[in-house]
């Protein structure tokens, strides 16, 4: 690489792999390195991490983008996103044992465990005017997939961790201290998952409620202003110091480039989305739904006007762009439903040597090569109407919004003794159509409160299948708009790297990312719904809402059994 236009690096720490991007000025990415994670699995609900295993692969990836690289003064500024995992460190800055068998080596709770049932519940049910009003901001409870209760578990279940314990970090944030050597939050994490308070009415940020950590049994969390939690908050993408000495030599890095405060991932796609020209032509940043579907499904929407919606998270203040408000609504797991449906059918491993044998990339573009083979047998006019009879509740891992019941279980209605490949397509067809009837139903929700929803991006893995993103547009009654830069969340954390730069340079610039967006905005492809499917997506929907209703009823009427024994 010879030309002399400055380059950025994006980090994306996902749930299963470490990827790196080189992004120029221009918001294209020219190289992109990966690694897989580790992840421990001791327990039911139990998921960890390394912090070293992820350390190495954030240092592998950067040195793998940068090779090409001649001059690497031409590399300005990094971003780092992650996923809302949970990083315990002592005074000294290394990791501590999360994990009951006392294996020091995972020193990290992944999003995505679930052990600190009671401890949510216990939260959720306090009554105390404190907790009501922090739970007001994340749909009215709190999430188990939130740090407030991993915290609490880990008080009440590792003595030898809790008092050894001097920093507790969102991952992101823990991947800047890294880079940087110097301690800092973002604000993006503190507000989303460990419950930094904003002022409705002012549109202010307020900070952390010393009542809501007493109330809840985390008190010593208050000490020096909150120092184990965090004292030096910063807005997304406000630089938060430089590539230490250490990072610089680990990774061949100069050590001038600035580093961003971070975002968590789906956050850092909704950035990358923003920057994308048919959704600007379309309308505002305020009127754009972002999906990023990946092994869980977020869902952001941006409002200059503050609203709360029951069972989605939120609003936000600042958690993306400064003044905007966010709401997040999500599904826990939507690639990984789908992965465990076509795992788990019989006809996978017939399914598997098809798609070698046919060359096809993978076991999702062979079923829909078959799905589309089935609509013309079938004589029928679209690959929608395959799944007419076959219905799926998708909540295998619980619900998290607009329900936000962890307790939601899935449900399929439509077997039949089948169990061929073209069975498989059919539960794959119908799992895709069932997460977007999950969007659906907490677009209905948003909508109900004020939200004004005109469009929608799409990023992340799912994206990649027409057919997702098809029936998103059909279901929905939207355009969707995927970026041509598929790797959207990987240009958000390198835009943080950008404005980063910016930041620096003039520290009272509030509007250093709209800035940015503009700068680093590329095209798109717009999917637009098909009108002769909106009654039969319609019916389905129908069919999908009775379909929760009726659980809920069977754990009431199981739970009556229950006591009367």
């Amino acid at each position: 690489m010879t030309s002399s236009s400055n380059l950025f690096l994006g980090v994306d720490v996902g749930t299963g792999s470490v990827r790196a991007g080189l992004v120029d000025q221009r918001g294209r990415i020219l190289e992109i390195a990966s690694r897989p994670l580790k992840i421990n699995n001791p327990r039911p609900d139990h998921y960890e991490q390394s912090v070293n295993d992820i350390w190495s692969g954030v240092v592998h990836c950067i040195r793998q983008v940068i090779q090409g690289v001649e001059d690497k003064s031409r590399i300005i500024g990094i971003g780092f996103d992650a996923t809302c995992s949970l990083v315990v460190l002592d005074e000294s800055g290394c990791g501590l044992c999360v994990n009951q068998d006392e294996d020091e080596s995972w020193d990290v709770m992944m999003w995505m465990d679930h052990r600190a049932k009671v401890q949510t519940e216990h939260i959720n049910n306090l009554e105390h005017p404190q907790v009501r009003e922090v739970l007001q901001f994340v749909g009215g409870s709190i999430s188990l997939e939130m740090q407030v209760p991993k915290l609490l578990w880990i008080k009440e279940n590792l003595a030898k961790t809790w008092p050894r314990a001097r920093h507790f970090f969102d991952l992101s944030d823990f991947l800047t201290f890294k880079a940087t050597g110097h301690i800092s939050r973002s604000l993006c994490a503190t507000i989303c998952k460990w419950t930094y308070l904003a002022n409705l009415e002012e549109g202010s940020l307020r900070g952390w409620s010393r009542g809501f950590f007493d109330v809840v049994g985390l008190e010593d969390l208050t000490h020096d202003d909150f120092a184990k939690l965090g004292k030096d908050v910063l807005s997304p993408g406000k630089c938060c110091g430089n590539v230490s000495q250490e990072f610089a030599l680990a990774t061949g890095l100069s050590e001038h480039i600035r580093v961003g405060a971070s975002l968590i991932d789906a956050h850092a796609g909704v950035l990358g989305m923003l920057a994308c020209s048919p959704a600007r032509n379309c309308g505002t940043f305020s009127e754009q739904l972002s999906i990023i579907a990946g092994t869980s499904t977020c869902h952001m929407a941006l409002s200059k006007r503050a609203s709360q919606v029951p069972g989605v998270w939120g609003p936000y203040l600042s958690a993306i762009l400064p003044k905007f408000w966010l709401l997040e609504g999500g599904q826990t797991a939507v690639g990984k439903l789908i992965d465990h449906i076509l795992e788990t059918h019989p006809a996978h491993d017939v399914a598997m040597r098809m798609m070698q044998k046919l060359a096809f990339p993978t076991i999702q573009a062979y079923l829909e090569h078959v799905l589309s083979e089935m609509k013309d047998e079938l004589g029928l006019d679209h690959v929608a109407l395959i799944a007419r009879s076959f219905h799926i509740w998708p909540d295998f891992h619980g619900n998290r919004s607009p329900l936000a019941d962890p307790e939601m279980t899935g449900m399929i209605s439509g077997l039949t003794l089948s169990k061929g490949v073209k069975n498989m397509a059919k539960c794959y067809l119908a799992a895709i159509q069932a997460v977007t009837y999950g969007t659906a139903h907490i677009l209905e929700e948003m909508t109900k409160q004020g939200q004004d929803i005109r469009m929608v991006t799409i990023c992340g893995g799912l994206s990649k299948s027409e057919i997702f993103v098809q029936t998103q547009a059909d279901v929905l009654g939207l355009p969707v708009i995927q970026p041509n830069e598929k790797e959207s969340v990987l240009l958000g954390a390198a835009m943080l790297g950008a404005a980063a730069v910016r930041s620096a340079s003039n520290s009272n610039d509030e509007d250093y990312f709209t800035f940015i967006v503009e700068e680093m905005m590329g095209g798109g492809q717009t999917f637009l719904p098909n009108p002769s499917l909106k009654a039969f997506h319609d019916a389905k929907y129908q069919v999908f809402r009775a379909m929760g209703r009726d659980q809920l009823s069977y754990r009431h009427l199981m739970e009556q059994e229950f006591c009367q024994k």
